[in-house]
């Protein structure tokens, strides 16, 4: 994660927060995503929950 935070610049993909950051697969697992750097992204707790209700 220690490497996403730098590459994303410790902020939201989407909205650009900094405020409460998770780690989020682009490609869930179930859907077959992969536990790889290509596969994640840093998002808001917001932006990952509004993901969610949109998968």
């Amino acid at each position: 994660m220690r490497k996403i935070l730098i590459t994303e610049s410790s902020s939201c993909t989407k909205c650009k927060s900094v405020d409460k950051l998770q780690l989020d697969h682009i490609i869930s697992i179930s859907k077959g995503g992969k536990n790889e750097i290509s596969n994640l992204q840093i998002l808001c707790c917001k932006c990952n929950n509004n993901k969610s209700n949109n998968d």
